[in-house]
């Protein structure tokens, strides 16, 4: 998603900074850490900057969210994708153990899930928080777009085709796997967690767990459906 959105020329941004938000002063350290990765020599003002913030611990002060003007977009990843990548990042890079990581895996998820409910309840507007799932991204991305595009009110519209930065693909800087170097949204793409298999009950926990998700950051965010 923010390689679609900071490939539109009113967007800014790499991927995932690792900036931790405690202040107003951390979107200053963000805007320095784009033009290093990025390696720009200037960032104009009328550019939205945009961040990738995909761990909880990256935002001690929640309340950062209700600054303006700050857009919150949040994509959600269904169970049977998340938890299988979640998985196969913990092995296959931290190197866990395989045979008990599982309920970490789903803990991790859940986790996540929760802090997006609280960050949403914490916006509060359906004119700074916008709610899809990677699910509609891939199936119904014109619609996305369209939507998108009226939500950051972007005078030009998103395009399936993105372009790709010096942070492109690096392990800490969001996806890691071949697939964001296609340059395009690809519709049946194998997930980095493809072929793990996961218990019924970690599925089902997940699936509640995303169904409840869903069912909150509907009621206080725009969706594609609104």
């Amino acid at each position: 998603m923010t390689h679609i959105l900071s490939s539109n020329s009113e967007v800014i941004g790499f991927g995932e900074s690792k900036t931790v938000y405690h202040s107003k002063n951390d979107f200053d350290s963000l805007s320095k850490e784009i033009h290093w990765n990025l390696r720009k020599g200037k960032i104009f003002g009328s550019q939205m900057l945009i961040d990738s913030v995909l761990m909880n611990h990256l935002l001690p002060n929640p309340d950062l969210l209700k600054t303006k003007p700050l857009y919150a977009i949040f994509l959600v990843r269904e169970p049977n994708k998340a938890i299988p990548s979640i998985f196969n990042m913990g092995v296959s890079h931290w190197n866990c153990d395989p045979n008990r990581y599982e309920k970490e895996a789903l803990k991790y998820y859940l986790d996540r899930l929760s802090s997006l409910e609280k960050y949403a309840k914490i916006i509060n507007s359906k004119s700074h928080g916008f709610f899809l799932t990677y699910e509609q991204l891939v199936s119904q991305t014109e619609l996305v777009f369209e939507k998108l595009q009226n939500f950051l009110e972007l005078k030009s519209p998103l395009s399936e085709n993105y372009q790709l930065t010096p942070a492109t693909g690096k392990s800490g800087k969001g996806d890691w796997t071949d697939n964001i170097k296609s340059s395009r949204i690809i519709k049946n793409a194998r997930s980095s967690g493809s072929g793990i298999n996961l218990s019924q009950e970690t599925l089902d926990r997940g699936r509640e767990g995303f169904k409840h998700c869903c069912n909150l950051l509907s009621q206080y965010c725009r969706t594609v459906d609104d």
